[in-house]
C-alpha cells in the first residue's frame, strides 16, 4: 500500500530500474526498524548504462513508485515500480527505439520486488525483476551510510534483455548488446511514524504545476 506522493524539487528531471535500495534504511541498523522512510526527489537518480558495438549508451529516471514493510527480524519487503517512459537519454529517437524494443505500450513498467535481509553491510537484496511481460530472479548488494537522519543508498543490477524476450534493437549499425547495467542513488529521510512506509517521487509535476 503506498502512502505519499511527493513532488517537491528544483530540477527538470525524468528509466528502468532500479534502485532497489529502499529496504536498506528499515533493515540495516536496529534503531531504524520501526520508522517511516521518505526519499528526498532531489536525490533520487537512476541510471542505465548500455552499448550498441563501439557506442555507449546511457539514460536517466528522477521518477520511482515504492513501498517497504518491516519483516520479522528486521529484514524488509520491498516493491519498487518505475515507468519505462521516464528513461531519457537526451536523444528522442533513442528512447523511441528503446521504448519499442521493451513494448512499453503494453509493458509500461518495470517492477522489482524482494527482500533485502538484516545482517552485516553490504545489506543483501534478492527478488523478482518484472519486465517485459517476464519475471527474473535477480540478487543485488545494498551499500548504504547514515548521516544523522539521512541514509544515501546505491545499489548495482545488470539486466540480460535476452532473458526478457526483448528483441534488441539495432542503434547506429550495430545491435543493442543484451545486457543492461543499472546504477541506483538515493538519500532516505527517516521519519520517527510507521513500519510501512511508500510513496510515488516524480518531482517533474512541480515543474508542470
Amino acid at each position: 500500500m503506498l502512502a505519499e506522493t511527493v513532488t517537491r524539487s528544483a530540477r527538470s528531471l525524468r528509466l528502468f530500474a532500479p534502485a532497489f535500495a529502499l529496504a536498506t534504511a528499515l533493515c540495516a541498523a536496529a534503531p531504524l526498524r520501526a520508522q517511516e522512510v521518505d526519499v528526498d526527489p532531489d536525490q533520487l537518480v537512476l541510471k542505465y548504462s548500455a552499448s550498441a558495438g563501439p557506442r555507449a549508451i546511457s539514460g536517466v529516471a528522477h521518477t520511482l513508485e515504492w513501498s517497504v514493510a518491516t519483516l520479522a527480524g528486521g529484514s524488509a519487503k520491498v516493491l519498487l515500480r518505475v515507468p519505462l517512459d521516464a528513461f531519457q537519454t537526451g536523444q528522442p529517437a533513442l528512447d523511441a527505439a528503446f521504448q519499442k524494443a521493451l513494448e512499453a505500450e503494453s509493458y509500461p513498467v518495470l517492477e522489482v520486488e524482494g527482500i533485502a535481509k538484516a545482517g552485516a553491510l553490504p545489506v543483501r537484496f534478492a527478488g523478482v525483476i518484472r519486465l517485459h511481460g517476464e519475471q527474473r530472479p535477480f540478487t543485488a548488494l545494498l551499500a548504504i551510510a547514515r548521516a544523522g537522519e539521512k541514509v544515501a543508498v546505491r545499489t548495482t543490477l545488470t539486466i540480460d534483455l535476452d532473458t526478457f524476450g526483448v528483441e534488441r534493437p539495432t542503434i547506429g549499425g550495430a545491435q543493442l548488446d543484451r545486457t543492461i547495467t543499472v546504477d541506483a542513488s538515493l538519500v532516505l529521510r527517516i521519519n520517527p511514524q510507521a513500519v510501512v512506509s511508500g510513496g510515488f517521487v516524480n518531482p517533474l509535476a512541480l515543474e508542470q504545476n
